[in-house]
């Protein structure tokens, strides 16, 4: 069971200009259920892109979210759709809870899983070359 994760911080305060970051999680690892539950504890993801290699992986992935996530599944709206993370058709879901004018925590999850990009590292690529934009070529730092 494993998941890709392509994560984006909105509010980006680094030195360097701030690129979509991939990550995979094999979820059978002795600690990634540990790591995974932290993450959604501690709010970890920003606004992330989620993809599964199985419907174990989808199923125990969106379980963690709404529970040790506190996260829910929500309709899409302008707001979101303006996220770089945003992927239409795939299930929206809001973590945290609003402030004044405080923007909450995104999480994309495909709903269908999808084991060839786990399988096959030039696809991998391509779909996370999806998420670059021509800005992130350029030098010096830039904020989200």
């Amino acid at each position: 069971m494993r998941l890709l994760f392509v994560d984006w911080i909105r509010e980006w305060h680094g030195a360097q200009r701030q690129r979509p970051q991939l990550s995979c999680i094999d979820m059978d690892h002795p600690r990634a259920l540990f790591t995974l539950t932290v993450g959604l504890g501690n709010g970890l993801w920003e606004e992330a892109c989620v993809e599964s290699d199985s419907q174990q992986a989808l199923d125990s992935w969106r379980t963690l979210l709404e529970t040790a996530g506190a996260a829910r599944l929500v309709d899409h709206c302008d707001e979101m759709r303006a996220s770089r993370m945003y992927r239409g058709g795939y299930l929206a879901y809001a973590q945290g809870e609003p402030a004044q004018g405080q923007v909450l925590n995104w999480i994309f999850v495909n709903p269908m899983p999808r084991p060839e990009l786990f399988d096959h590292p030039d696809l991998q690529q391509a779909y996370f070359a999806e998420f670059s934009r021509p800005i992130d070529d350029e030098p010096g730092p830039a904020r989200g």
